[in-house]
């Protein structure tokens, strides 16, 4: 009991640490989402939407936003790849009403997502190598993942979401170097050692979470999502995390329940316990 009263006491008083880049016109976005737009319907000052008797001394203000499911910081959910023409649950994408333009995928979708609440492992390849970004060429195979893992003294365990930072977001605000192929990442036996640990999430700083170009173009999502049912997510910013160096953390992450949604931006948090 008073270990689980000193690790409630640690929470209650967590540092909480955004890892999600802000959301501004013209920043980076996967190929096929479309952009983040944002435009200022009824600006303070004016009368628009005004409530009967609302005194001239309060006013209001609304705006409208139009993105991608996949632009900026987002997490892929279940319905975003298939293999073989299945998803995780064996639903054949080809069967009647499985999906359609107007209403989505109607099968493992962002309303059915479960959040995720999980201890956070932080791999930090970029202060592991001394760079400020790896190379773009660079692949976190299996041995390179353990070797980080054992520099940092972290170990990766079931129910883990482990964090793979690059260095990429140090550059995220600059679109075209962002989305410059080539791109670092784990390789498809990367992604088959963190499901056989039993993960339930990952995610990284970069736009395509795995190494690109590749032999096995998306063969990393194929083990992630449909074999394996774990959540990718792209394009997060792990500076503020990676100078605090914790050892692990409370990660937190909730999606839009969008019905039909393949994908949701997200505002994942890591809680660091004050005695971590």
């Amino acid at each position: 009991m008073g270990d689980q009263v000193a690790v409630l006491n640690g929470l209650l008083q967590a540092e909480v640490v955004s890892l999600a880049h802000p959301l501004r016109v013209g920043e980076a976005r996967a190929a096929l989402s479309p952009p983040y737009m944002h435009a200022l319907l009824s600006p303070l000052g004016t009368t628009a939407g005004n409530l009967p008797g609302q005194s001239p001394e309060i006013h209001g203000a609304t705006d409208a936003i139009s993105l991608g499911a996949h632009t900026g910081t987002h997490v892929d959910g279940l319905a975003h790849v298939s293999y073989r023409r299945k998803l995780l649950d064996g639903t054949r994408i080809d069967d009647p009403g499985v999906q359609d333009a107007a209403h989505g995928i109607r099968m493992r979708t962002m309303e059915n997502l479960r959040p995720v609440v999980s201890r956070g492992v932080l791999l930090d390849f970029a202060r592991w190598l001394d760079v400020e970004r790896i190379p773009g060429d660079y692949v976190i195979t299996p041995d390179r993942l353990d070797a980080c893992a054992a520099d940092q003294g972290v170990q990766i365990r079931s129910g883990d979401t482990v964090l793979l930072r690059t260095g990429y977001d140090s550059i995220y605000h600059d679109a075209d170097t962002f989305l410059e192929a080539p791109m670092p990442g784990p390789d498809t036996a990367t992604a088959k050692a963190l499901t056989a640990r039993g993960i339930v999430a990952t995610g990284s700083d970069t736009m395509p979470y795995e190494a690109v170009p590749s032999p096995d173009p998306l063969g990393v999502h194929a083990e992630l999502i449909p074999k394996a049912g774990v959540f990718i997510l792209e394009m997060l910013d792990l500076r503020a995390l990676s100078e605090r160096r914790p050892a692990e953390f409370l990660f937190v992450m909730a999606p839009l329940m969008i019905s039909g949604g393949t994908g949701s931006p997200v505002n994942p948090l890591a809680l660091i316990p004050a005695n971590a």
